[in-house]
């Protein structure tokens, strides 16, 4: 029964003679108390209903915008890699080859010579026992538009070990600066060394000009 309903039929009562003047407002005023509690409770649970609401309405926006970044970042990492391309050459005097990395930087390398075993000059700076030095003279050129670096090497052998370069001097040319930076139609030349063990048979010598994504130059050892 409503407020307005119980008000009357207290009235009512109280005509008739039904019941007191004293019990009339006692009964008024509870009726008129729990109605007031009833309405606050009423404005406390819209509130907290809306606020609810709101509450999962940010946080399912949230939701959806780290999921559209997601997609995007896919996307563009998948369209990116699909340029990304590794180039191949011959190991030997003369061999060249382009890759193509991310941001559009194509780089090209060509091998201008090779000394198996190298020898150095200085009496101090020679390969340990069992090792031998291996030189490659080479060319980097920025064949594309954006500015690059020569990147980094490794020489991988037919037993599966792969080797840093090692910075020798007395090797007859100075060592590639691979810290220089090229700009687009730039180019450099020096001298990658490799202290590899005796007997060990060149696999591959491989130029990375971004060691954080793919597009490498290879030169394969046939």
């Amino acid at each position: 029964m409503s407020i307005d309903k119980q008000l009357k039929e207290l009235e009512r009562l109280k005509t008739k003679g039904v019941i007191t003047e004293d019990e009339y407002q006692t009964r008024r005023s509870a009726i008129v108390s729990s109605g007031a509690l009833d309405k606050k409770g009423s404005v406390a649970g819209g509130i907290f209903k809306w606020g609810a609401i709101g509450c999962l309405s940010i946080v399912g926006g949230f939701i959806l915008l780290i999921v559209l970044i997601v997609v995007v970042i896919s996307l563009a990492v998948k369209g990116s890699s699909s340029t990304l391309q590794d180039g191949h050459g011959d190991f030997a005097q003369g061999g060249t080859a382009t890759a193509q990395t991310a941001g559009g930087v194509k780089v090209n390398v060509t091998i201008n010579n090779i000394t198996d075993p190298a020898t150095s000059t200085n009496q101090f700076e020679q390969p340990k026992a069992g090792n031998r030095y291996l030189t490659v003279a080479v060319t980097i050129q920025n064949t594309g538009e954006r500015q690059t670096s020569a990147g980094e090497a490794t020489l991988r052998t037919t037993d599966g070990t792969e080797y840093q370069t090692t910075f020798v001097s007395g090797v007859g040319a100075a060592d590639l600066n691979f810290f220089q930076s090229l700009t687009s139609g730039g180019k450099t030349n020096g001298v990658v060394a490799f202290e590899i063990a005796n007997g060990a048979t060149v696999q591959w010598l491989k130029f990375d000009p971004n060691p954080f994504a793919d597009g490498d130059v290879y030169f394969d050892k046939k």
